[in-house]
C-alpha cells in the first residue's frame, strides 16, 4: 500500500517541543498573536520549518491569550475581522522577510470550532481572509460551515485530528470531557488508519461515522505528542 499523507501540527505556542516535532511533520500552523505568539516566536518557528522543509501556515484565533483562544469571545464583526487580518498579515510579513510563503491558514481553538458550525461566523472569517488574498489554502473540517463559506474562493483542505476524539455529529469531543484527548500511540494510529483506508472514525460513544481528510493534525501541546508522532512515523514507514 502506498501512503500519501500530510501530518500537520499547531506550533509556536510555547509548548517547548517544536524542535523535536518539526522533523516529524509535513506542515505546521504557527500561532500569530491571538492566543499566543510574538514576532520572535513566529520567526523562530518559521526558521525551524525552513530547516526541515515543512510547509507553513498562519494560525489565527480569538484575541484571547488568557484562555489560550479556547473560550468563545463575543466580538463585533469588524473587531473580529480586524484581528484576523492583523494576525495573518503579521505572519505573512515575517515569512516574506525570511523568503518563505504561507501555504495555508488554519483557525485555532474556539474560533475553529465555532466557524465549523456557525454560518455567520464562517462568513465573517472568509470575509477577513478575502481582504488578505486568495493565494493560500484553508484547513477546515470536511462539510463544515467554513468549507461551504470559502469553497468558491479557496481550496479547502479537509482536516482530521489524530489526538482528539469525535462525537456522533462529527464535531470534536469538548476538551473538558475525560476521553477528549487521545494519548495512546496505538489508538492515534488506528484513528489515522481507519480514516485513511475506510473514511471512517469511531466516536467517543463507539459509533462509526464517515470522515474525510487530506491532512491529519496533532496538537503540539498534547501530552506525549512527540511519542505519538514517532510511533505514527514508524507505522507509516512500515506501511
Amino acid at each position: 500500500m502506498s501512503w500519501d499523507i500530510d501530518i500537520n501540527c499547531d506550533l509556536g505556542e510555547g509548548a517547548g517541543n517544536d524542535a523535536e516535532i518539526m522533523p516529524l511533520i509535513n506542515s505546521c500552523s504557527i500561532a500569530c498573536g491571538g492566543h499566543y505568539g510574538t514576532k520572535e516566536t513566529i520567526r523562530t518557528t518559521l526558521a525551524l520549518a525552513k530547516k526541515h522543509g515543512v510547509k507553513v501556515g498562519a494560525h489565527p484565533s480569538f484575541p484571547d491569550p488568557l484562555n489560550f483562544g479556547r473560550a468563545h469571545m463575543e466580538l463585533e464583526p469588524l473587531a473580529l475581522k480586524t484581528s484576523i487580518i492583523e494576525q495573518v498579515e503579521r505572519f505573512q510579513s515575517i515569512a516574506s522577510e525570511m523568503g518563505m510563503v504561507m501555504s495555508h491558514v488554519k483557525l485555532h481553538g474556539a474560533l475553529y470550532n465555532l466557524a465549523a458550525k456557525n454560518t455567520d461566523m464562517a462568513n465573517a472569517v472568509i470575509a477577513a481572509f478575502l481582504e488578505i488574498g486568495t493565494n493560500f489554502y484553508i484547513y477546515a473540517p470536511h462539510q463544515s460551515a467554513l468549507q461551504k463559506a470559502g469553497e468558491a474562493d479557496y481550496k479547502i483542505i479537509p482536516e482530521i485530528f489524530i489526538d482528539r476524539t469525535y462525537q456522533n455529529d462529527g464535531s470534536l469531543t469538548p476538551r473538558h470531557h475525560k476521553n477528549a484527548i487521545i494519548k495512546d500511540p496505538l489508538k492515534a494510529w488506528k484513528q489515522i488508519e481507519k480514516a485513511y483506508n475506510k473514511g471512517t472514525v469511531k466516536t467517543s460513544d463507539n459509533e462509526v461515522i464517515s470522515i474525510i481528510g487530506e491532512t491529519y493534525c496533532i496538537h503540539g501541546d498534547t501530552e506525549h505528542c512527540v511519542e505519538l508522532l514517532l510511533y505514527i512515523k514508524q507505522q507509516l514507514n512500515n506501511a
